[in-house]
């Protein structure tokens, strides 16, 4: 097989916000870990998720630690730029501020922190009464805003969802300009969704989706993933988990496969994705395995095959 035709890949660097306990010295890990992967590998922006004390979101695996008050990401923002010089992309949860104080929290983010990318992410439960607006109606608060520059505007995307090229097209109608994806392990996912997308004549040419890819070196990090709501296949765990020693390579290189997967399934799209790269070191992935992978993942997408 032909490898897959090139295009300009961006790499987001996912990071999450020190927490109160480990103060300056957690801060100043993070900054030197941004800067050592700036560094290495063309990083086009940092992905700041917002954590809340939420329940799980799968019905399988497990957390180790309980949760931590962190940083706010505004405020992490603040620091990235100012030691490196990137732009970040600030997530947001929006459903838990009723309307007023979320335009509030808009006008707030431009003006006094200089933010013009967001996520803007909705509720854990479609179950509960939020006392705060829906995804859709925050993505047109966003883009209503007076301002010189709007905001760009990132919404979550979950392939394996019930209803998710419905939830896109909805998205997109209310202004998102790029979507991130949960973490990703099977390919087949989100060809799925690009086929729903094409059959309902969802014109996505010009909308970003970034990848989110995690490498994963133990049994717990696996548990988390799953207690996040990450959809692992029965096979690919049995994979990772045959050989625990080289359970770290093992993810790599199934990750590079599922990317080059991905990439070759664009070309017989109508509407085909237009593919970047989210890299979510999540559970304490070393610096050194974050630049082989982005590395790696950026010479699929030039067509050198490994």
């Amino acid at each position: 097989m032909p490898p897959p035709p090139a295009h300009a890949c961006k790499m987001l660097l996912e990071m999450v916000p020190p927490t109160h306990t480990e103060g300056m010295a957690g801060l100043n890990k993070r900054l030197t870990e941004i800067q050592q992967i700036q560094d290495a590998i063309p990083v086009h922006a940092i992905n700041i998720p917002e954590i809340h004390p939420e329940s799980a979101h799968g019905n399988q695996g497990s957390r180790n630690k309980p949760f931590e008050a962190r940083m706010s990401p505004r405020e992490f923002s603040r620091h990235i730029h100012n030691a490196t010089g990137l732009d970040c992309i600030v997530n947001h949860v929006v459903v838990h501020q009723p309307r007023a104080a979320l335009e509030e929290w808009l006008i707030e983010s431009r003006q006094s922190f200089g933010i013009h990318q967001v996520v803007l992410v909705g509720g854990e439960r479609h179950t509960i009464q939020y006392p705060g607006p829906g995804v859709c109606e925050a993505n047109r608060m966003a883009k209503s805003l007076p301002q010189n520059s709007p905001f760009k505007v990132g919404n979550i995307c979950i392939p394996g969802r019930r209803n998710e090229a419905q939830r896109i097209a909805q998205k997109l109608d209310a202004g998102a300009d790029f979507f991130t994806t949960q973490v990703m392990y099977e390919a087949e996912h989100m060809t799925a969704l690009a086929r729903q997308l094409a059959i309902a004549d969802t014109d996505i040419r010009h909308t970003e989706f970034y990848l989110s890819v995690c490498p994963v070196q133990s049994a717990r990090n696996i548990q988390f993933l799953q207690w996040l709501g990450v959809h692992i296949s029965p096979s690919t765990e049995a994979k990772l988990l045959a050989h625990k020693r080289q359970m770290l390579q093992t993810s790599i290189d199934h990750i590079q496969s599922m990317w080059q997967q991905l990439l070759a399934a664009q070309t017989p799209l109508s509407h085909p994705f237009t593919l970047h790269l989210n890299l979510c070191p999540i559970g304490n992935i070393r610096v050194d395995t974050c630049i082989q992978l982005g590395r790696a993942l950026l010479a699929c997408t030039r067509g050198e095959m490994p």
